[in-house]
């Protein structure tokens, strides 16, 4: 349970605010400056930029295997640019 808790401190407190923050920036700047980029592709670009964030930053889930920094990343990022914006997208495709 500790773990749990040290990690969602990491999480919400340590750089993980910090990766969000800067998909979601980088996800608006390129919907600004590049208007014929497909919107639906963003929420992934946005979780690939997360990933590599997370593995890049030094301090993000220090202790954790690559794997978890990974997905940790992966998950901020998506979360940045917004999943309602991804199941929104694929819902649209399906019809």
């Amino acid at each position: 349970m500790e773990e749990i808790v040290a990690l969602m401190h990491q999480l919400l407190l340590g750089n993980g605010v910090l990766i969000a923050c800067c998909v979601f920036v980088c996800a608006e700047l390129v919907k600004t400056l590049f208007p014929q980029f497909s919107r639906s592709w963003i929420p992934l670009a946005g979780a690939l930029m997360g990933m590599i964030l997370g593995i890049l930053l030094p301090d993000f889930s220090s202790g954790q295997s690559l794997l978890v920094r990974m997905i940790s990343g992966l998950c901020l990022g998506w979360a940045a640019t917004g999943a309602f914006e991804s199941m929104k997208c694929v819902k649209k495709q399906a019809k």
